[in-house]
C-alpha cells in the first residue's frame, strides 16, 4: 500500500500505475478506493481517462449525497448521545455489511475485503457508504441478464464460457446457460444501496461507524 500511495500522489507517478494496471503487471484490486478518489482530484485529464479505463469509476457526489454526509458527521460529532457500542456496531456489521464484505476474516467475498482499506478516514467511509457508486472498481459493477422467460438476474460476472455464464448475485451463485439470454448489460451502480444506514436508530449507526473505523476485532454482545 505505500508503494501504491506513492505513485498516487503524483499524475506522473499515477499514469505509470494506471498504465501498469492496464497491461496486467500491477493487480487493479491493489489501488484502493480511496486512493482512487485522491488521483481524481488532481484534475489530469489523462489520469482521469487512465482510471476510468483500467480502474473504474470516480465521480463527484451530487448535492443531496454530500447533505447526507455532512448530516452523518453532525450525529457522530454530538457529544450529549450514548457513548457508540462497538459491540453493538459488530452486530449491527454481522446483520448488513457481512453479507457481502470481510472484515477480520469474517464475511462474505461479493465486495471488496474492508480489513486493509482506509476505514479510519471518515470522509472516505461516509462516501463508500452514502454513495457507494461514487467511486466503483471495474470489478464490482453489476451486470444485469435478462432470460428468455423473463428472469432478471443481478451479480458479479465471475465467470464466463461459450456455453453458461456464472453471476455472484447477492443471495447465491448462479449458473446462466448462453441460449437462455435475452439481454445483458453492466450497470453504473454499485450492488450496494444507496444511505443504507437510513433504516437504523442514531445510536445504531454511531455504534456501527465507531466498529468500522477500529483497528482491532471486538467481541459480539452479550445475549
Amino acid at each position: 500500500r505505500a508503494a501504491i500511495a506513492t505513485l498516487a500522489a503524483r499524475a506522473t507517478g499515477a499514469i505509470a500505475m494506471l498504465t501498469a494496471i492496464g497491461d496486467g503487471h500491477i493487480t487493479a484490486s491493489d489501488l484502493t478506493a480511496d486512493l482512487a478518489r485522491q488521483m481524481e482530484l488532481m484534475g489530469d485529464d489523462q489520469v482521469n481517462a487512465l482510471l476510468l479505463k483500467n480502474w473504474g469509476q470516480v465521480r463527484e457526489s451530487g448535492a443531496d449525497k454530500t447533505a447526507a454526509m455532512d448530516e452523518m458527521k453532525q450525529l457522530l460529532a454530538q457529544s450529549d448521545l450514548p457513548k457508540p457500542d462497538v459491540r453493538l456496531g459488530r452486530a449491527m456489521f454481522a446483520k448488513t455489511c457481512q453479507r457481502c464484505h470481510i472484515l477480520y476474516g469474517e464475511g462474505e467475498k461479493l465486495g471488496p475485503d474492508l480489513t486493509g482499506s482506509n476505514r479510519a478516514n471518515l470522509d472516505y467511509l461516509l462516501e463508500n457508504i452514502v454513495d457507494p457508486s461514487a467511486v466503483m472498481a471495474h470489478e464490482y459493477r453489476q451486470s444485469i441478464f435478462m432470460t428468455e422467460d423473463g428472469q432478471v438476474i443481478t451479480g458479479l460476472l465471475r465467470s464466463e464460457t461459450e456455453k453458461a455464464v456464472t453471476v455472484q448475485t447477492a443471495e447465491a451463485l448462479v449458473v446462466v446457460p448462453t441460449d437462455e439470454i435475452a439481454e445483458r448489460r453492466t450497470s453504473e451502480l454499485s450492488m450496494m444501496p444507496d444511505n443504507q444506514l437510513q433504516q437504523f436508530s442514531p445510536h445504531e449507526i454511531r455504534s456501527l461507524i465507531a466498529y468500522l473505523r477500529g483497528r482491532n476485532q471486538v467481541p459480539l454482545p452479550a445475549p
